[in-house]
């Protein structure tokens, strides 16, 4: 296989896969370009009077409680003044909503507990945060995986 890029000047930046035959290799690399591309984008929160600038790619999961939007990452807690509902239309198709208080980076998820009676357990890699599914959400949530990974 053969890499090579080249400047195209003017216009909208595009990457191109030329193959023979599709591989789960050529899917994999597809992916995993778009999984870096979503992640490069990024939103300014806040933290008391300081602002930080966030890359999507660091983010865990954002929930909302006393009418704040906590943003989790695995560094701490900032804030945003968008509601979830804002977020859903500005976030890359990593997120997902995972109950109505709760949207969370599926490219961050290490495992994922059912739970047939209750809200069902996430929890992140390198990270000892956890946030919950619920079961309104469960089915809509682990098809959005499915629709990522594919």
């Amino acid at each position: 296989m053969k890499i090579r890029t080249e400047i195209c000047g003017e216009g909208e930046e595009e990457i191109v896969i030329r193959y023979s035959k599709e591989t789960p290799e050529i899917a994999r690399l597809e992916n995993g370009i778009k999984r870096l591309i979503s992640e490069e984008g990024n939103m300014q929160v806040n933290l008391g009077d300081r602002k930080f600038l966030l890359s999507f790619g660091e983010i865990l999961f954002f929930e909302t409680g006393d009418g704040k939007t906590t943003v989790h990452t695995n560094g701490g807690m900032y804030y945003t003044g968008l509601k979830l509902f804002e977020l859903e239309s500005l976030l890359p198709g990593t997120f997902a909503r995972a109950s109505k208080s709760t949207i969370v980076n599926i490219a961050r998820i290490r495992s994922i507990k059912r739970n047939i009676t209750g809200p069902s357990e996430v929890t992140f890699r390198r990270s000892e945060k956890i946030t919950y599914i619920s079961r309104s959400y469960y089915k809509s949530f682990t098809d959005k995986i499915e629709e990522v990974r594919k």
